[in-house]
Order: C-alpha cells, then structure tokens, then sequence
C-alpha cells in the first residue's frame, strides 16, 4: 500500500473497519435503517450471547448464522427489526444461502451497506 494511502487511513481511525490485509470498510450510520430497504450489517458481538434476553424471548433461542447479513428489513417495532437475511462472506463480498429471519435491535447492528 502507498505511504500516502496509509497515511489517509489512519486519519479515519473509528470510521472504518479492516477486513483483511487489503480488504477496508467505511462505518456508516447505524442510525440509517428504513423499512424494505436491503443491507449487508454486522452485528455486535453481544448478539451471539447465550443468556441474552433478546434472543430467548424476541427470537425462541434461534441465534444469526454468522457476524454479516446481507438482508431486508421487514417489520419495525420501536428500536427492533425485523430481519429477513442470508449469511454474508464479507471477504468475498458474496451471499450464502444460510437463512436467517428474527429480531434485532438497532444499536446492535453496524450497516456496512445500503444495496438497491
């Protein structure tokens, strides 16, 4: 990588991600989802808790498939969505065809894209 490239990243310390050794991603506004829009989201770490409240009463212990979903915002309650999504490869920026619908709350999703 140029000096200069280097240089320019550091500077968004925070603002992006780094998947791999070249693979970067801009951190967008997690405040940004809208009902029937898709996306390709992270999900925070906290998600895959086994004593997590959310997941045993939103969603009867059915647990995401990975960290990245590429998926479609179906419903809104409050600070919940509802999700309709496929596993994410996030280095290979391709979907597989793991299945996965449930609830999640807004703060504990990361949107890495907005697709159209």
């Amino acid at each position: 990588m140029s000096k200069l490239l280097d240089e320019e990243l550091k500077k968004l310390d925070g603002k992006i991600t780094q998947i791999n050794e070249n693979t970067y991603v801009l951190n967008a506004n997690r405040k940004a989802l809208q009902l029937n829009n898709k996306y390709i989201i992270k999900l925070n770490d906290s998600i895959f808790n086994p004593n997590s409240t959310l997941m045993c009463n939103w969603n009867k212990n059915n647990y995401p498939k990975s960290k990245y979903l590429l998926g479609i915002v179906s419903q809104k309650l409050g600070h919940m969505f509802k999700i309709n999504a496929k596993v994410f490869d996030i280095e290979t920026y391709s979907i597989i065809e793991e299945y996965w619908e449930g609830w999640l709350p807004q703060e504990e999703i990361e949107v890495i894209e907005r697709l159209k």
